[in-house]
């Protein structure tokens, strides 16, 4: 009782000269004035006064010192996983012969110099020949450089066999996991060097490459011999091995076939440009596939700012089907102009997956608009910065041809045969559509006969003795059966007429469109923010954050520490806080947090913003 009566002393303020600092204060007990009770201890200290720091935007989230290695901080103001392209490499141009002399050539170096443009190539084999690369931006090919980046899966501790042929000369290096210290594995001047890179660990391993051209051909071919596979064999990278990301890429990734139905793959570009009202004239958007018959496709993801229900529409010369979020909410894949508006679509606030494909099988200029008829954009354009070249995991395609010609033996029935083997990725889990097609050519048509022999199921017959007539040059186009899939394909011509009237078989394609392979995010991810001065703080009252996209089965982890000085924050532990919860850590003069995040790898969680109420005696820090 007399503990209370001096309590009660207190608060009529008779202490002389002042009141002592550290009297019990909370559950009805006020402190004197002047003293502010501290909400962790329950004990009043000097008069304090409320702050908020507060991380919602980019520059916040981006402050020196912060830890971005796993994230992507975006412009919006978001912490996101690091989007990749996967089953890609990222390439950049630059004008100029900028590996004079290999030994002493650098990376940094070359980039240092102004960039041409940026796309992305489905493959570690970048033969682009005589053209000039699509997409960029290079004013003559034979005198440029292009630098390759991206990460490769090493999936097994050993020594791994890397064979580069670069023309006219190039060279490519490696890092292990975690590192940004690149080894020079092998340099090359167009002649097929091997080296080898020993690896400790297994998984991604950034890598990073450059060559150029000063005449002829511009190519860059990087093959690899596993140590966990039989065998002495060079192969290609498989698809399900590479990922390059995509961070400060805006835009869609355009695909550009030289035929319809998404056959005779000829490369890829990135563009922003609005899709409202777009104009497709000979080699649309730089990409070389011609006039006639070609097939288009956009893929990426669009950024929704508010949540709601959306509607598209689209209206094209030739055919055209969509994808939002995996599901096809417009088919009209023929070739004749069509127009389509959706139901509407509901999409919560963040990136969404969209595939659009266009389909021309002849006449002139190809045409698509291409609109958001209700939601948040203007007019219904979607702005560059909304779009990002990060294709899902649904209506993923695998193309590949063979253009060599082939005689087809003249009328003794005896087949001309060309295979063609597909990379079929590992983690394949449906397949959509198969299409297959044979450019073929004869004096005599009517003799000849077109089959498919897939590696399941029976053979198929493309065009049948008889069915086509006259002289020249053919392209047919097959829809083959889901149940047809495999690796090894063989495409048949046969002549059943001996009359001394030759023809071949010019080219053969397969395209598949199938879902799965790797996911374009990591499962987990951390952020940690840079250390931030809150000035004398003598209470935290709550922390609080809010999330984007962070589904059901998301997890989103908060921790705290304090420490005294900024460079002892790194010794110190953290701490779990809850969300909207009193942070249990000891308020301090600096504070940082770290973020653990986790998604399923299609939808990526976010986090959108994070805020810190706390109390300081005298004016807050920064």
């Amino acid at each position: 009782m007399r503990w209370l009566a001096a309590y009660g002393c207190v608060i009529g303020g008779c202490f002389s000269p002042a009141p002592p600092i550290g009297l019990p204060c909370g559950d009805g007990l006020s402190c004197p004035a002047g003293q502010t009770c501290d909400i962790i201890s329950n004990e009043c200290g000097l008069e304090s006064e409320a702050s908020i720091l507060r991380d919602d935007t980019a520059a916040d989230f981006a402050m020196a010192g912060a830890d971005t290695s796993q994230v992507a901080i975006e412009s919006q103001g978001f912490v996101g996983p690091i989007p990749y392209v996967t089953g890609a490499v990222r390439l950049s141009g630059y004008d100029g012969l900028l590996l004079p002399d290999l030994g002493a050539a650098s990376f940094d170096a070359i980039i240092a110099n102004p960039k041409t443009g940026t796309t992305f190539a489905r493959s570690s084999r970048i033969l682009f020949g005589a053209s000039n690369p699509p997409g960029l931006g290079i004013a003559d090919p034979d005198n440029a450089t292009i630098t390759i980046e991206g990460e490769i899966d090493l999936d097994a501790i050993g020594a791994w066999r890397f064979q580069l042929t670069a023309n006219d000369r190039g060279f490519f290096e490696i890092a292990r996991p975690g590192s940004d210290a690149f080894e020079r594995i092998v340099e090359d001047v167009d002649t097929g060097t091997s080296s080898t890179f020993v690896s400790d660990a297994t998984g991604w391993h950034k890598f990073r490459a450059a060559f150029q051209d000063a005449a002829s051909f511009f190519d860059f071919e990087l093959l690899y011999d596993p140590p966990n596979v039989s065998g002495n064999g060079l192969r290609e990278v498989p698809s399900d091995f590479l990922r390059a990301p995509a961070t400060d890429v805006s835009g869609l990734l355009v695909d550009g076939f030289e035929h319809a139905n998404l056959l005779f793959h000829r490369g890829a570009i990135v563009s922003g440009d609005p899709l409202t009202d777009v104009t497709l004239p000979m080699d649309p958007l730089g990409l070389p596939v011609g006039i006639g018959a070609f097939s288009l496709r956009w893929s990426g993801q669009v950024l929704v700012d508010d949540d709601g229900d959306y509607t598209f529409a689209l209206d094209t010369f030739g055919g055209h089907r969509l994808w939002i979020d995996g599901v096809l909410v417009a088919d009209a894949f023929s070739f004749a102009a069509a127009q389509s508006t959706t139901e509407p679509v509901t999409l919560r606030a963040g990136w969404h997956d969209v595939v659009l494909d266009l389909n021309k099988d002849g006449g002139t200029t190809g045409r698509l608009a291409f609109s958001v008829t209700s939601g948040q954009f203007p007019n219904g354009v979607i702005p560059a910065d909304h779009l990002r070249p990060v294709p899902g995991r649904v209506a993923r395609f695998l193309s590949d041809r063979n253009t060599t010609a082939l005689a087809i033996p003249d009328g003794n029935g005896t087949s001309a045969v060309r295979s063609l083997t597909l990379d079929l990725p590992a983690s394949l889990a449906t397949t959509q559509e198969i299409r297959g097609g044979i450019d073929v050519e004869a004096a005599n048509l009517a003799t000849i006969s077109l089959v498919i022999n897939p590696p399941a199921g029976a053979n198929v017959v493309v065009a049948d003795f008889g069915s086509m007539s006259g002289t020249g040059t053919r392209f047919h186009h097959v829809l083959l059966a889901p149940s047809n899939l495999g690796t090894f394909w063989q495409f048949l011509g046969t002549d059943n007429l001996l009359d001394l009237q030759t023809g071949s078989i010019l080219s053969v394609h397969l395209t598949v469109v199938y879902d799965g392979s790797i996911a374009p995010f990591a499962t987990a991810y951390r952020y940690e923010s840079a250390v931030r001065e809150l000035g004398d703080a003598v209470a935290f009252e709550r922390i609080a954050w809010t999330t984007r996209q962070a589904a059901d089965d998301a997890a989103v982890v908060v921790k705290l520490r304090t420490c005294d000085t900024e460079e002892a924050c790194a010794e110190e532990p953290y701490t779990a806080v809850e969300n909207t919860g009193v942070p249990g850590v000891e308020p301090r003069r600096f504070v940082q947090y770290a973020v653990e995040m986790t998604s399923s790898g299609d939808v990526p969680t976010a986090l959108d913003a994070i805020e810190l109420r706390y109390f300081v005696r005298g004016a807050p820090g920064q």
